[in-house]
């Protein structure tokens, strides 16, 4: 089973802490508050304005920050428990977070002398985090770590220190020191409690625009009320951009406030904004050029561009928090990485797509199952993957499990069992699972009911990646190894010759345009109008009750086998098979496994005995797994992302009705994994601010020119099946008026292109027409009994458009990686899917 989030004994403490406070009703102090005279209090606590508060690993990035800014009295006052000091509450695998006696007795002092400085026995108090990684030139950890508002009381103080320190060991923040560089256990803990300023406006404040990254221009953000609906961004503050150098407002862009936050008697409630400042600017001119000057200031002082956060109370200017703007584009420095086995750094990573945070902690299950098929085929690379600046790098590591004898009979005794395994384990597995998946009523489950299946998925979505990694990859490595030894015995064959072998065996692909060809023959006119009025209707209920007859088993059964299908795509599907009197895939089919008979006979005749007995073992393992090739597709990816995915948009849906995001339901993607789970078991956590952060650092970072390559830097040799699968990594050359890719299909076809970039396009393929794409999937498959021909910008010769190609009889080139963007829609264009050349003409 895979390792999960329950596995942490901090989780767990966290968890168990939430329900301390939840069920218990407060926090329960020490059994004694004797104070022990021989304490360590210089070590415990330090004021804000104690020149040590300046040293970061003692007090942490906000404090240490903050501490720089303590002057003039627009700080306000208050003091740190240090790093040393934490470090004793949660070590990390402590079962409960606690304050030891001797801690909480210097804490209670340090409050009292707080409420003689500020005039109140009791002062009401912020209790921020300080961690020593946090507010620094890199990462500002904004969202990962706890702040509380308007504490009042030692207890209730005592309480919400406890609070931050336990949420600093939950998987989030774990998962984002791991992914900023550091240690996930290397936590550095300090707490800020500081005098609490119940602000009539709050601001933020950018002397760097954050979205442009234009230095000469201050961005500030302002609204009425506490700064949380602020900086977790549920309010549409009012915008001020100022020119740096003149401290002129160049924009300036007044929301509509309805409600903002405010001081309860403890904590903080959210009221509606006054009638008379709903529309009214938060801040004057006057306060706009207060905050820039003091921005600008600290700019100077701290040699960054600053994010800094402040409020005004009855008129005066509190700073709050400084730290640096960390989502500006950065130089190639910024993709230096810390190897964590030094081994890695001669690797050569391979750049994927930049990955929201869900897409990152979800995708390890899927890299783990992939890791798993590796070592049950003994091969030799295992599949890694890290993460720098939100972008995936991907490179193989060589292992080796027993000697190169060992490794070859792992491989070929996986290769043998997969057909088998696959009819009569995981086939079978993955029906039942969708059985169980189809059962549920999501909208019934409780929060942590849904929370429990998406924990009890997780195991299985590893599985399939097994699966998938077995069908897509060892079984694609079985076609594979038969087309190699084929082209080597006959070095002048065509690149689609050696396919000849395996083709004319029935797959999904096949059998879904059968259904479809059958639906076409039990068409009669009542169902006809009856498609073609439900495709106009509006009703979402009732539309296809009228289907009569056999037309209507077959119909259902399509979209049971099919499932991924909508009835509006069948029924547009079938209209579309009518009116141009398609031909039955199954009777090219036959056809197709004659000529592979005869082709297969032949090759064995010119084969010498020793010749033929590799060629024996190799064709029939090729021959068993060829279909595994493109019915995974269906299987294994379709129920893993179409049953799975449904239980994230549940659970932001109900996110979403929580109040946590306020947006839209896809703000879901930038929630971890971990998060979202423990959201559903109770968990409470400051979600909204970390996806307003990090939607804006991924905004930043798709400004970001990556590197193609980390490591070793050089692009590495192509494997064979990835060139099988995906095709080249780089256009063919060709001569003037050519186009070249991989030879899929064999056949010279001549007719008018139809460019498609989506599905929706592609549905206007007309008979004799060549359908030019990007790629395909088993959706597009039914217009391969359309279609004249077909040219992909993707794909090698065992990818999903060259296999259905094959068993519908159509020459195709795939892997040209330029077609759709040198063909047009209606040019004469003629494929030659053997030799792989699309002639312009």
């Amino acid at each position: 089973m895979c390792g999960f989030w329950w596995a942490d004994p901090a989780a767990r403490c966290a968890l168990r802490w939430n329900q301390r406070r939840t069920v218990g009703g407060g926090f329960k102090p020490p059994p004694t508050r004797v104070r022990n005279v021989w304490n360590n209090m210089a070590l415990n606590v330090i004021w804000l304005d104690d020149p040590a508060s300046g040293k970061r690993k003692l007090v942490g990035g906000k404090a240490a920050n903050l501490n720089q800014l303590h002057s003039g009295g627009q700080v306000p006052l208050g003091f740190c428990i240090t790093t040393d000091a934490t470090a004793r509450m949660v070590p990390v695998r402590s079962s409960e977070a606690s304050l030891p006696p001797d801690l909480y007795a210097d804490i209670e002092a340090a409050y009292a002398e707080l409420g003689a400085r500020c005039g109140t026995p009791e002062p009401a108090v912020a209790i921020r985090s300080s961690a020593a990684a946090e507010d620094g030139a890199v990462n500002s950890f904004a969202g990962q770590y706890q702040t509380l508002l308007n504490v009042v009381g030692m207890d209730a103080v005592a309480a919400a220190i406890v609070e931050c320190v336990a949420a600093a060991y939950r998987p989030h923040a774990a998962a984002y020191r791991k992914r900023s560089g550091a240690g996930a256990d290397e936590v550095n803990l300090a707490i800020l409690v500081q005098e609490f300023v119940a602000a009539d406006s709050s601001v933020v404040a950018f002397t760097a625009n954050p979205v442009t990254n234009d230095t000469s221009e201050i961005v500030i953000n302002a609204y009425w009320g506490l700064g949380e609906g602020l900086v977790d961004g549920s309010s549409v503050p009012d915008t001020y951009t100022v020119d740096k150098r003149e401290l002129r407002i160049k924009t300036r862009s007044v929301a509509k406030k309805e409600q903002m936050c405010a001081a309860g008697s403890t904590g903080v409630i959210e009221i509606d904004v006054p009638a008379d400042n709903q529309s009214r600017s938060t801040l004057t001119d006057e306060q706009v050029g207060e905050i820039c000057s003091s921005a600008v200031n600290l700019e100077a002082r701290m040699g960054w561009p600053v994010d800094l956060e402040c409020a005004f109370k009855d008129g005066k200017l509190y700073l709050l928090q400084c730290r640096p703007v960390t989502t500006l584009a950065q130089d190639g420095r910024a993709w230096s990485v810390q190897w964590d086995d030094p081994k890695d750094a001669v690797l050569t990573w391979r750049r994927g797509s930049l990955e929201t945070p869900l897409d990152q902690s979800f995708e390890w299950y899927w890299m783990q199952g992939w890791a798993k098929a590796r070592r049950e085929t003994g091969s030799g690379t295992l599949p890694m993957r890290i993460y720098v600046n939100g972008y995936a790098y991907e490179a193989e590591k060589p292992f080796r499990i027993g000697n190169r004898k060992a490794q070859e009979d792992a491989r070929k005794k996986t290769e043998r069992e997969i057909p088998e395994l696959w009819r009569n384990e995981w086939l079978p597995g993955l029906k039942q699972k969708r059985a169980y998946f189809r059962s549920l009523n999501l909208s019934a489950l409780s929060n942590d009911e849904l929370a429990s299946v998406l924990v009890e998925a997780l195991p299985w979505y590893c599985e399939c990646a097994k699966m998938h990694a077995h069908l897509g990859g060892t079984a694609v490595e079985a076609v594979g190894h038969l087309v190699e030894w084929y082209r080597k015995r006959f070095p002048d064959a065509a690149e689609s010759e050696p396919y000849r072998l395996v083709q004319g065996q029935s797959n999904l692909s096949v059998e879904k345009g059968h259904l479809l060809w059958q639906l076409q023959q039990h068409l009669i006119p009542a169902n006809e109008e009856l498609l073609r009025a439900a495709l106009q209707s509006r009703k979402k209920q009732g539309r296809w009750d009228g289907l009569e007859g056999s037309f209507k088993e077959v119909f259902d059964q399509y979209l049971e086998t099919y499932w991924k299908d909508t009835p509006e795509f069948l029924a547009s599907l079938v209209l579309k098979y009518a009116e141009q009197g398609v031909e039955d895939p199954h009777v090219k089919l036959r056809q197709l496994a004659a000529e592979r008979e005869q082709f297969t006979a032949h090759v064995r005749s010119l084969l010498k005995k020793k010749e033929r007995e590799v060629f024996e073992e190799l064709f029939q393992v090729a021959l068993a797994n060829y279909p595994l090739t493109e019915d995974h597709i269906y299987w294994v990816d379709g129920i893993a992302a179409h049953y799975i995915f449904p239980l994230f948009d549940e659970l932001g849906r109900r996110i979403i009705n929580g109040g946590i995001l306020k947006k839209k339901r896809s703000e879901i993607k930038y929630l971890e994994l971990n998060e979202i789970i423990l959201w559903g078991f109770g968990v409470r956590q400051p979600l909204r601010a970390r996806v307003v952060e990090r939607q804006r650092e991924f905004d930043q970072r798709l400004k970001l020119s990556p590197p193609e390559f980390l490591g070793a830097c050089e692009e590495p040799t192509t494997e064979e099946e990835d060139y099988l699968f995906w095709g080249p990594s780089t256009p063919l050359e060709a001569p003037k008026g050519e186009v070249r890719g991989v030879g899929a299909s064999p056949g010279i076809v001549r007719g008018r292109a139809r460019v498609a970039v989506n599905l929706d396009k592609a549905l206007q393929l007309q008979p004799g027409e060549i359908l030019v794409c990007g790629t395909t999937d088993p959706h597009w498959t039914p217009l391969f009994a359309v279609g004249a021909g077909l040219v992909s910008d993707r794909g090698g010769a065992l990818c999903h458009g060259a296999v259905v190609a094959r068993e519908y009889g159509l020459p195709a080139v795939v892997g040209t990686l330029i077609g759709t963007k040198k063909i047009r829609t209606g040019q004469l264009i003629e494929v030659d899917g053997q030799s792989g050349v699309i002639r312009l003409v």
